[in-house]
């Protein structure tokens, strides 16, 4: 007895497949390896911010391209690195608490706080983004800022870390 085989259009099973494959291929979002990055903008509230460059976001009437429902949402800022509270030196954890601050203070002051999401997370599963804060992004602002002669902020270098300990 002869076994009929499944096809569409004229094309076996395996080539099907292949096919839509490649068609996904086709429709997935451009990423930082693509040398395209894609953002979401939308309008939001900070909860709160670890730091001088991740936030906590509300993330209600976000896109369900991202499967995140509710509230905490963390997200890096792009283009800003600053001390990481749980410095590898006091002076790292006292300018981490500075830089967390002084963000709070610019966000807590403006009217309108809007993210342009990025499609992709960083290595700790975070998702990217750049914050605005009634129309200016809010890097510039952290990257000016200093505390007793110390930079709050440098702009972010691939995967270098800034020593803040020096």
């Amino acid at each position: 007895m002869i076994k009929p085989q499944l096809t569409i259009q004229g094309l076996s099973r395996t080539k099907q497949l292949w096919f839509c494959f490649g068609f996904l291929l086709l429709l997935a979002p451009a990423g930082p390896a693509f040398g395209k990055t894609t953002f979401h903008s939308m309008s939001v509230k900070v909860l709160d911010c670890y730091d001088g460059d991740t936030c906590t976001i509300d993330v209600r009437g976000m896109p369900r391209k991202f499967a995140v429902l509710g509230k905490g949402l963390k997200v890096r800022l792009l283009g800003l690195d600053t001390p990481e509270m749980e410095g590898l030196c006091r002076r790292e954890s006292d300018l981490a608490k500075e830089a967390r601050s002084r963000l709070l203070h610019k966000i807590r002051k403006g009217k309108q706080i809007r993210l342009k999401l990025a499609s992709f997370l960083d290595v700790y599963h975070r998702h990217l983004g750049k914050l605005y804060v009634d129309g200016q992004d809010i890097a510039p602002y952290m990257l000016r800022q200093r505390h007793k002669g110390y930079p709050l902020a440098h702009k972010k270098r691939g995967k270098d870390r800034h020593s803040w300990c020096r």
